[in-house]
């Protein structure tokens, strides 16, 4: 996409200020593929960090190293999702998407990978993207579904059958739940800093376990087939703070107070949930690790990106 701006009528100072304007707002990053004219249409990939845009007009980021460009046989897809609940609307929304995205870049680099990134703003997923919005209008792990099989249009050969994972705080909340649900879709999946989790509890409603009634009728839970899938739960030691997910909620006419059920801190939950998972007696081939990460608080630096790195190239 060209992002030139005309000058021609404008004092050499205006043009300059404009032009600083549109590169701090990422010009680079702007939109090159909208399907919302022509679901038909299809876009050429540059090398690099492409914004697209899909039918409904959900924003969504795909890193695409030269190589993976020039054969994308072999190669696969790292799905990155955000956390920042709250903020995801707007110029905000796209930036933390972007982001999410983009430190994965050298990663894709070195192992030909095609990075994914959605934007699972509010309005479109109704605030619940993190629990994949199983009971509303637009489910986010369905929409992540019709994303990996436009990806499979644009490169084709790409493998799309099995997807590596990593989410964050929110997207650590989506990643887990996703691999409950979906155990056949996961090659490998980091959940980093989650807040709350959901069970492997069949008495319990969805989100907070997996009772049967409580899930639409394509899904259920597997326990013997998620208990395999390759999954590491990383928490930062110093991740204490309680924020507002202590909160109480209210499924299927009960309350549960979430701290009774899981615990007070992200680390309290992330061990208790993590014992609960190996539990699971179908559990043939445990395929979860916990770690508590030195040094770390609830962010990703650069400690939790090595250890993410390193379980996702294992």
């Amino acid at each position: 996409m060209d992002c030139a701006m005309p000058t021609k009528t404008l004092p050499r100072w205006s043009a300059c200020w404009l032009l600083w304007v549109a590169l701090l707002a990422g010009c680079a990053y702007v939109p090159t593929y909208d399907s919302t004219d022509d679901p038909a249409y299809r876009p050429e990939l540059r090398a690099g960090n492409n914004g697209l845009r899909y039918i409904d007009g959900q924003l969504f980021y795909l890193y695409v190293p030269q190589a993976v460009l020039d054969d994308p046989a072999n190669s696969r897809i790292l799905v990155a999702v955000h956390g920042e609940n709250g903020r995801l609307e707007s110029y905000d929304g796209e930036r933390i998407a972007r982001l999410s995205g983009m430190r994965w870049a050298g990663l894709a680099e070195r192992n030909n990978w095609v990075v994914l990134t959605p934007q699972f703003d509010e309005s479109r997923f109704d605030d619940d993207y993190q629990r994949l919005n199983l009971d509303g209008a637009l489910r986010a792990d369905l929409r992540l579904h019709e994303l990996v099989e436009l990806v499979g249009e644009l490169l084709p050969q790409i493998g799309t059958e099995r997807l590596l994972l990593f989410g964050f705080a929110g997207g650590g909340e989506f990643v887990h739940r996703y691999a409950m649900l979906h155990p056949g879709r996961v090659e490998r999946a980091v959940a980093a800093g989650t807040g709350w989790y959901t069970y492997p509890d069949p008495d319990l409603p969805y989100p907070l376990g997996v009772r049967g009634d409580s899930l639409p009728a394509d899904l259920g839970f597997d326990g013997e087939a998620f208990a395999a899938v390759p999954l590491l739960l990383l928490v930062g030691e110093s991740d204490a703070a309680g924020g507002a997910f202590t909160r109480a909620t209210t499924r299927g006419g009960q309350r549960y107070d979430l701290v009774d059920l899981q615990g007070a801190t992200r680390s309290e939950r992330a061990r208790n949930w993590a014992d609960a998972v190996s539990r699971i007696e179908a559990a043939a081939i445990p395929g979860l690790r916990f770690e508590i990460l030195p040094a770390t608080g609830h962010f990703v630096n650069e400690t939790l990106r090595e250890r993410a790195r390193q379980f996702l190239t294992d």
